[in-house]
């Protein structure tokens, strides 16, 4: 049984390093050019068409459908250290984004933004899906953790009081 991650939990992590590297890419492009209306305008934009969009295709996956029917937590699970977790929900979309940031923003910087805006908008996406997610856990007692993979497992352990 490989190390479980906690679904909810993984989807905040995420969002935290998403929100990081958008915005931060989004604030050094600012201080190189200064106070501009149109790199604000992008970012806002990318971010906004970027959540609604990631949140549209997620709505869809089958991960959310696969909780319903989680198994059972088995007696020799353990937790995925956070360094593991971090990395196994940043890749590949959050660093790959991260990198064609690193490599636009010196080349064009509306396009920069836009990226920056679009890492902006996934972790709005994951932060809208962690709270649904929370939501779902508190009502039904019981908290989702997964095994990734291709085959990813789904299971579920019952909520402290």
């Amino acid at each position: 049984m490989p190390p479980l991650i906690p679904l909810t939990a993984s989807l905040f992590l995420v969002t935290a390093i998403r929100a990081a590297l958008g915005i931060g890419a989004f604030a050094a492009l600012l201080a190189v050019h200064g106070d501009d209306q149109p790199l604000r305008i992008a970012f806002v934009g990318a971010a906004g068409l970027m959540t609604i969009a990631a949140l549209s295709r997620a709505r869809s996956s089958s991960h959310f459908e696969l909780r319903v029917g989680a198994e059972p937590w088995p007696p020799d699970a353990r937790r995925a250290s956070w360094p593991r977790i971090a990395l196994r929900v940043a890749y590949p979309s959050t660093i790959g984004l991260a990198v064609l940031i690193a490599i636009a923003a010196p080349i064009n910087a509306i396009l920069g933004t836009l990226l920056a805006g679009f890492e902006l908008g996934l972790g709005l996406m994951s932060l809208a899906l962690g709270a649904e997610n929370a939501y779902w856990e508190s009502r039904a007692g019981s908290a989702v953790w997964y095994a990734p993979g291709a085959g990813a497992r789904f299971f579920a352990r019952p909520r402290d009081p």
